[in-house]
């Protein structure tokens, strides 16, 4: 078994904790041959396989030790909690700035996921049911009124794509909020499905 880090938006965070999200989708380096069947990809995932552990970096702020009078090292204090997670927007944090959660350290990590499976497919094949377990419902307030405004910008298709804003729609403008200025959703790229669920370190 190994363990890799990843990366999660604090609203992912949010969605992981509660449950709601069981898979990310991430592009794959190495594109396949346009001949070759996408789902039997031949190179290495580089967030594992099932059975692997991910633990995750989210955007953290190191708080001292409160009950302690002399200064200790926070990745071994057992007396409160060392970290402060702006995924809870917690109404109480010491002054200073949030460490972006590419350098959260292993020690800080909440969340540990053990990778159930892993497959290779193009964006575009989403659909609601795996959008949902991507999170899509738990996307910020303003992506989801900029869906909204997609899907009734959109004409309507043959068969009919109808007015309804669905977890599909979040999930298109929430890819395009953190990596579609490299692949964008109308890209349509090749993109790792890794399937997971929350376990105790």
């Amino acid at each position: 078994m190994k363990e890799r880090p990843i990366l999660f938006s604090a609203s992912m965070v949010r969605a992981i904790l509660a449950g709601r999200k069981t898979q990310t989708r991430r592009v794959v380096r190495y594109l396949p041959h346009a001949e070759q069947d996408s789902k039997v990809y031949p190179h290495e995932c580089p967030y594992g396989e099932p059975g692997d552990r991910l633990w995750v970096r989210e955007t953290f702020q190191n708080i001292p030790c409160l009950c302690c009078d002399e200064g200790i090292d926070v990745a071994t204090c057992t007396c409160s909690d060392p970290c402060l997670y702006a995924a809870d927007k917690p109404t109480h944090h010491r002054l200073g700035i949030w460490s972006p959660s590419i350098f959260m350290p292993h020690w800080a990590s909440r969340i540990n996921l053990e990778v159930v499976s892993v497959r290779v497919e193009r964006l575009q094949e989403i659909g609601n049911d795996d959008a949902a377990a991507e999170g899509a419902f738990d996307v910020p307030e303003e992506l989801k009124q900029q869906a909204a405004r997609i899907v009734l910008a959109e004409p309507v298709g043959d068969p009919p794509i109808g007015k309804e804003v669905r977890a599909r729609d979040y999930f298109r403008v929430l890819w395009d909020s953190t990596t579609g200025n490299k692949h964008p959703w109308s890209s349509n790229p090749f993109v790792w499905v890794i399937e997971f669920k929350r376990v105790r370190p």
